[in-house]
């Protein structure tokens, strides 16, 4: 089989951003009176930011603002951030580009601060980008990966999504997809529904087995 595009989530899969995300989820929490640790935070990764504010306050019988939440959030991140592509990333963005693959953000981030903390050279190396308010339902639900799909004029059968979260690839295979998974942030054993795990991407674009998929 081989296929005609490769799809990333964003965070913590292309860029090393997840701790910035904590912070910002941590320190808006606080201003609602809640502790949270990364334990509670990191297997949440990929759901919908609103969805994230809901669970936080339904956890801590809170009666919050979740839109209110995710304001806090996202001031604070963009106040302190920064972004760093994982080592890799662009060899295997150039080696796709050599095979005339399609290549794909499918994001559970707003695109106001997607599009105001990403540096623009790297975003136009994408044929589509798809954010956080794109579509109704977010991940785990298939629609972010399906609407990537659409604007593509793809099917999942011709599609390679790379995720680096256990809801991301939930996400991934619900739409039919072949899914590789990285270990960024999370162990191999929160990723048994991916179809190939690897640590890195330096280890992927090496790999026999991704190339084989392409050429």
């Amino acid at each position: 089989m081989k296929y005609k595009a490769v799809l990333f989530d964003f965070d913590g899969t292309l860029a090393d951003t997840m701790r910035d995300h904590y912070g910002a989820w941590e320190k808006a929490s606080l201003d609602y009176g809640i502790i949270l640790n990364p334990e509670d935070y990191y297997p949440l990764e990929g759901t919908n930011v609103f969805e994230i504010a809901k669970r936080l306050f339904k956890v801590n019988q809170i009666n919050g603002d979740e839109k209110k939440l995710v304001q806090k959030k996202e001031k604070y991140y963009l106040d302190k951030n920064t972004i760093n592509i994982y080592p890799g990333v662009e060899y295997l963005i150039n080696k796709l580009c050599s095979y005339k693959i399609k290549i794909g953000i499918v994001t559970t981030g707003l695109r106001k601060r997607i599009y105001s903390s990403v540096p623009k050279q790297f975003l136009d190396m994408f044929d589509v980008i798809i954010c956080g308010d794109d579509t109704a339902k977010g991940k785990p639900f298939p629609d972010p990966y399906l609407e990537g799909m659409k604007k593509l004029k793809l099917e999942p059968k011709d599609c390679i999504i790379v995720e680096n979260s256990p809801i991301g690839v939930e996400s991934a295979k619900a739409t039919g997809a072949y899914c590789v998974a990285i270990c960024s942030s999370l162990g191999d054993e929160y990723f048994n529904k991916a179809d190939v795990i690897f640590n890195t991407f330096e280890d992927m674009s090496k790999s026999d087995i991704f190339d084989s998929m392409l050429g």
